[in-house]
């Protein structure tokens, strides 16, 4: 660990403690919603992974995309502090984790998939796809092998087993490069072919990359014409306020210590992306 988030730990230590205190007692009325983000997670790590769900159950109640809907809908009221969890690019090793972590557990995330990658067939230059795409510049040979992607039978086992799919573009590409008159086939054309493939509504979107210099006002405006909830790289809580359009994720990886995990979302890092936040609200609110 760092040396800045190994102080960031140490100091969050005495407010975490207040947060549970304040539960426990019955003292708090607004709850913490925060979502987490995940990519490709390795077999060998599915171990850490799952310590790391044990710990963040201990405090946080994992909620299913529905009740986030609801949520931000302003019709579900928390009653503890809540999760929801995400991941990004649509990676093999995610139908993986589902099986091996998730549905034993009873925890439903959405899955942002990258629709042209999804439509790679067997034995295509996938690792092509991510080297130009997904990772830009990154040696082919430096590529694992659970960075394959996802196809329509892994996505369609996805949504029986009760998660939920959403759309990361057509090819995960900077939008905020990307011409006004394409993004519509990057945004909203994704959208419509994973609804194809899955035969359910997508309403979710995260878009690639997700920090703020690869959006753009025009990006959003086109997002929000397609899809009911726009998902964002930035850390934050989300509140009952929160534009469903602003949705804020924290990124984590799964050797990631508790003590980091805990000060990240216990706001800690909050501020660095605050300026980003109002400048990405400023453009939906124009």
């Amino acid at each position: 660990m760092s040396n800045r988030k190994a102080a960031l730990s140490q100091i969050d230590r005495p407010i975490r403690v207040g947060y549970r205190l304040s539960q426990t007692l019955g003292l708090r009325k607004n709850f913490r919603m925060r979502v987490l983000l995940y990519h490709g997670i390795d077999s060998g790590d599915f171990q850490d992974f799952s310590r790391q769900l044990d710990f963040l159950e201990k405090t946080w109640k994992f909620v299913s995309p529905e009740d986030f809907e609801l949520y931000l809908q302003g019709t579900l009221k928390l009653d503890q502090d809540s999760l929801l969890l995400t991941f990004d690019d649509g990676f093999k090793s995610q139908r993986e984790v589902v099986e091996r972590v998730l549905n034993p557990r009873g925890i439903s995330a959405i899955f942002f998939i990258i629709t042209e990658y999804a439509k790679l067939s067997r034995g295509s230059d996938w690792r092509g796809f991510i080297s130009k795409y997904v990772w830009p510049g990154l040696e082919q040979g430096s590529i694992p092998d659970h960075w394959q992607n996802m196809d329509a039978d892994d996505l369609n086992f996805l949504i029986e087993t009760g998660h939920t799919i959403g759309s990361h573009s057509a090819r995960h590409e900077r939008l905020s490069k990307v011409e006004v008159l394409a993004l519509s086939e990057n945004i909203c054309h994704s959208g419509d072919e994973l609804e194809r493939i899955v035969g359910r509504p997508v309403k979710h979107f995260a878009y690639p990359f997700g920090d703020i210099d690869s959006f753009n006002a025009s990006a959003l405006e086109v997002a929000r014409s397609r899809f009911q909830f726009v998902h964002t790289g930035m850390r934050g809580n989300n509140t009952a306020a929160t534009n469903s359009w602003e949705i804020r994720r924290d990124s984590f990886e799964p050797t990631d210590s508790r003590n980091w995990v805990s000060a990240a979302l216990d706001g800690l890092v909050d501020w660095k992306y605050r300026k980003n936040l109002d400048r990405f609200r400023s453009w939906g609110s124009n």
